[in-house]
């Protein structure tokens, strides 16, 4: 199948409708992609990268005309509870001599202060096939990007009437150096060391350290954090998958507080 495999490009925005100030970024954005078979058409991950955001979606394909795929979309996880709500419409691929990728699509962002939507007619202009498989088995090296999502939270999530909260999700990164089973390097900032399998990456870090963060009047918010048990795996189309344990430490106004989460790895790909 010619659209199977790995992809980095640039897709244009042809057209926008929305408020000016927001229909004033750059015309050209990147692009990856992932597409493996799967059941009678297609299964893919794909991740956009407008300014300031990072759209994760699944894609399921369908043979169309000429040659041409459908995809149905689904957000896979936004960046973060900051990034607004958004949606993929009308996406067709296809194989191009010429440019690697032809195709189109619509998506639309909605703000999250309900300030209005903006959509954006999109064009795949290039596309070049990544060498190598979609999956390596065994290479967790590299610079990992995407999202956690909180699933549990132990100790002081919740800290005075209206004050911190812990976060339900947010962007991760991952950084991997691997020498044979030996894995080291950093989650969050906070560094891990372990080992790697064929398919499964198994890390931890130190705990956080019993004492209190210092207060003052200007260092609300975390002080320190530490990762452990972190439990991964590469999944068919490339992304990184599995939890961690996540703890954090900091003060809110003049109360301490310590928390542990259990999170889940959620659109974490490889930065090319």
């Amino acid at each position: 199948m010619p659209l199977v495999g790995q992809w980095l490009g640039l897709f244009e925005i042809s057209s926008c409708v929305g408020p000016s100030r927001d229909c004033s970024a750059r015309a050209l954005n990147d692009f990856t992609l992932a597409i493996v078979p799967g059941g009678v058409g297609l299964q893919g991950f794909m991740v956009l990268e407008p300014p300031n955001q990072r759209i994760a979606i699944d894609l399921v394909g369908t043979p169309g005309q000429a040659g041409s795929y459908a995809f149905t979309t689904s957000p896979f996880q936004s960046s973060g509870s900051a990034l607004p709500p958004f949606e993929v419409r009308n996406f067709t691929l296809r194989d191009d001599p010429a440019t690697g990728l032809a195709g189109s699509f619509e998506y639309t962002v909605t703000a999250v202060t309900g300030l209005g939507t903006v959509t954006r007619t999109a064009i795949i202009r290039s596309a070049s096939r990544r060498s190598g498989d979609v999956v390596s088995p065994g290479n967790f090296e590299g610079t990992w990007v995407g999202d956690y999502v909180t699933r549990t939270c132990t100790g002081g999530c919740r800290v005075g009437a209206g004050g911190y909260f812990n976060p339900t999700s947010g962007r991760v990164t991952l950084q991997i150096a691997q020498n044979g089973a030996a894995v080291v390097g950093s989650v969050q900032g906070s560094a891990v060391s372990g080992s790697a399998t064929t398919s499964t990456l198994s890390m931890t870090g130190p705990p956080l350290t019993p004492d209190v963060c210092p207060l003052c009047w200007d260092c609300d918010g975390w002080c320190a954090t530490a990762v452990q048990n972190v439990a991964a795996s590469i999944d068919k189309l490339g992304r990184l998958t599995g939890r961690f344990e996540y703890s954090v430490k900091g003060n809110s106004g003049n109360q301490h507080f310590t928390y542990t989460m259990q999170v889940e790895l959620s659109g974490v790909t490889r930065q090319r």
